[in-house]
């Protein structure tokens, strides 16, 4: 599994992020379309999408550390809701979630 893989494969995981941008995005216009952006699923998608366009830049990849540093800015520097949301504290907390996540699973010891 590439999450406990001491190895890191800067090209894979950046692929595998960016792939999920592009499943996000679509994921979110397709419920705007027909939910609006008042569904807990619109909002998670949505934190987790403009979180992953903050930590997709390509100098995020270039080591696991620089990654999960990136990760823990964005835990104190969270982005602002790229749309319109209810609730900007739900937003943010979803945000939490998926960052904290994402941390536990790439940050190995060294």
């Amino acid at each position: 599994m590439r999450f406990t893989d001491d190895s890191w494969d800067s090209v894979t995981e950046e692929q595998f992020w960016r792939e999920t941008l592009k499943a996000h995005r679509a994921g979110l216009e397709a419920i705007e379309q027909k939910l609006g952006n008042s569904s807990g699923f619109y909002l998670n998608l949505l934190s987790e999408f403009d979180a992953a366009v903050h930590f997709t830049r390509p100098e995020c990849f270039v080591s696991r550390a620089a990654f999960v540093a990136e990760l823990r800015r964005l835990m104190i520097e969270p982005p602002a809701p790229s749309r319109p949301v209810p609730s900007v504290e739900e937003y943010q907390r979803a945000q939490r979630i998926l960052l904290k996540s994402t941390i536990k699973r790439y940050d190995t010891p060294s």
